[in-house]
């Protein structure tokens, strides 16, 4: 009788914190030196599948026009209201007074240096709040202080990423 109770627990609590489906969001940027007094905002689509215990996994689309163009993919966690997922997108984009570029052009375009092939982003990492009732989750995100290294005609190359952060928030499609 208890494994059964337990089991009815777990089954309601699994299906409280479903997150397969798609989902419509947008995140922007704390002000920082680039954008002292403007927060760009970026809209986003998740379409993501829950497994076992709270994970998920899924593939993100930033609006192409404000975002980065390419797809990437998120995997996370829930865990009661709470929500945690790293984002990876394939390829490395900065912001520049201009708008964003690969970290490609950029270091072609400012230091005349052509690096051997594109450069992955690093992770950024999301947390915050998830309302199942609401269908809706907000919170905070960071990219981390990243050294990134890079070739260039086989020279090994470093630069550092400088912390970026910023808010976001999503909720589930309504699809009519």
């Amino acid at each position: 009788m208890l494994l059964k109770k337990c089991f009815a627990w777990l089954v309601e609590t699994m299906t409280r914190w479903n997150i397969t489906g798609t989902w419509i969001g947008e995140y922007s940027y704390d002000p920082n030196e680039l954008y002292p007094f403007h927060q760009l905002s970026v809209p986003f689509t998740l379409v993501l599948q829950q497994s076992w215990f709270g994970r998920f996994r899924g593939q993100v689309q930033d609006d192409p026009q404000r975002g980065m163009p390419e797809p990437g993919f998120v995997l996370g966690q829930i865990a009661g209201d709470k929500i945690s997922f790293f984002k990876r997108m394939p390829v490395l984009y900065v912001a520049t007074p201009t708008g964003l570029k690969t970290l490609f052009d950029y270091w072609l375009s400012e230091y005349g240096i052509r690096l051997d092939h594109q450069v992955e982003h690093p992770p950024i990492h999301y947390q915050g709040e998830f309302s199942p009732s609401q269908n809706q989750a907000i919170g905070v995100w960071r990219l981390g202080d990243n050294t990134i290294r890079v070739q260039s005609q086989g020279k090994l190359l470093e630069t550092v990423i400088p912390v970026s952060t910023g808010i976001w928030r999503m909720e589930r499609k309504k699809f009519s």
